[in-house]
């Protein structure tokens, strides 16, 4: 489905469990399904502030640390969002009561550690970004977020707390339980304990241009979780942690993110006079001179008469847009725009006969591309390569966007479906118009 999202922020919203992600669902409004091309089932909506309206991806991603920083890292680099949150429930450690909402300042994950005679705990902490828990400061202090609430307010009115959580991969159902112990001699400010955030919160670490915050209800505290699920808390505080990380995303002022996260990559292209018409026109030479390069290197894999519909305008057209995008994914901070430089020459690393064919691996499914060759060419073709660079992680992230882009490209998809460039060479004998995108 396409539709005008100018103007509009971008946020995705993650839960673990169905009674979460019904409390978010139902604060969007023109909800639609969008499709990961690796599966993943996602809905994007309306989020309709007064300030600024939020286009808004939500996805239920079940329970666990390593899940959840699996599906936060897949949903950062598919949509680009300028915040991420992780909404859902948790229970009460300490200091609060049930139906209350707990903003996470950080979230330890409590699992890492050495065993020996006893545990020896070796602390690991996610943490929301600065600028997030400033808002979720600001808005627990004000009763705005109430309003938000569905249906009658409650009798007793819930508190929003801004502090440390607790993760692992453990429910913890007693205060009498060894671990209860163990988080009150190591942990003891946290007010709540769960199995999402602080998973969740590496994936963000990782992905600094983007903001994020852990939000959760009071769903039980560690003795009466019995009662409290007979009472249906569980549903009451995935509704008050929706409803206050709605009212943090309305108050969210998204300029400054924006602007970072949509950092022109155009700019590592030389400067002229003119910039702006002359940088856009000589980036399309460039990226058609790699998109050929790429073609190139798939001769032989399909018949000489299908090759030549196959090498005409769509094929062309839909490599340059999906490595323009990919790019462009890529260079999203300071940092990583410099290292995008050598991606933009035109006779640059990646027109070299060993990168291409490691490139169009990628189509040809006859292996995986080496992600260090690529690595190796791409600090060689700096002058001054950063001594802190994995120029082998930085390959493996690049090719990472290139393939979701080019598997979003009409051209390419079938092959990807099918697993074999056979596909696309079909596709292109039945006709050639139905390529373009």
């Amino acid at each position: 489905m396409s539709e005008n999202r100018a103007g509009m922020g971008h946020a995705v919203i993650l839960t673990a469990i169905p009674v979460e992600y019904q409390a978010v669902r139902a604060h969007l409004t023109n909800i639609h399904e969008e499709l990961h091309p690796q599966g993943t089932i996602y809905e994007r909506g309306t989020f309709p502030s007064p300030g600024q309206p939020w286009d808004v991806v939500i996805g239920e991603i079940g329970a666990g640390n390593p899940t959840a920083a699996l599906e936060a890292e897949r949903a950062i680099n598919s949509f680009q969002p300028a915040v991420i949150l992780f909404v859902g429930v948790a229970g009460g450690r300490k200091d609060v009561e049930l139906g209350d909402v707990v903003a996470a300042t950080k979230v330890y994950g409590y699992e890492s550690g050495k065993a020996e005679r006893v545990f020896l705990p070796r602390p690991s902490i996610g943490r929301s970004t600065y600028r997030m828990e400033q808002r979720a400061r600001a808005e627990a202090r004000k009763p705005d977020w109430l309003q938000r609430l569905k249906g009658a307010l409650p009798i007793r009115t819930p508190i929003v707390y801004v502090a440390p959580i607790a993760a692992g991969e453990k429910v913890v159902a007693s205060t009498r339980s060894p671990l209860a112990k163990f988080l009150q001699a190591q942990y003891g400010d946290a007010l709540a304990v769960e199995m999402e955030g602080y998973g969740f919160l590496q994936a963000t670490y990782a992905n600094s241009q983007v903001e994020a915050l852990v939000i959760r209800g009071i769903s039980d505290l560690l003795d009466g979780k019995g009662e409290a699920d007979a009472a249906n808390f569980q549903d009451i505080a995935a509704q008050h942690a929706s409803a206050f990380a709605f009212e943090v995303l309305a108050k969210f002022d998204d300029t400054r993110t924006t602007q970072s996260r949509t950092l022109p990559f155009p700019t590592a292209l030389p400067e002229r006079e003119n910039a702006p018409h002359q940088v856009t026109e000589l980036l399309a030479i460039v990226l058609e001179k790699i998109g050929e390069s790429l073609l190139d290197a798939l001769t032989g894999k399909v018949s000489d008469e299908v090759w030549d519909k196959l090498k005409g305008d769509p094929a062309q057209t839909a490599l340059r847009h999906a490595l323009g995008a990919a790019i462009q994914r890529y260079a999203t901070s300071q940092q990583r725009l410099d290292l995008a430089r050598p991606l933009l020459e035109m006779d640059g690393f990646l027109t070299l006969p060993a990168v291409r064919n490691e490139l169009a691996q990628l189509v040809r499914f006859e292996r995986e591309p080496n992600a260090e060759l690529i690595g190796q060419q791409w600090k060689a073709s700096m002058d001054n390569p950063p001594p802190w660079c994995d120029f082998t992680s930085e390959a493996k992230r690049l090719l990472e966007y290139l393939q979701i882009e080019l598997r979003n490209t009409g051209v390419f998809r079938p092959a990807f479906d099918a697993k074999s460039l056979d596909a696309i060479a079909a596709r292109a004998a039945a006709s050639t118009e139905s390529l373009a995108q």
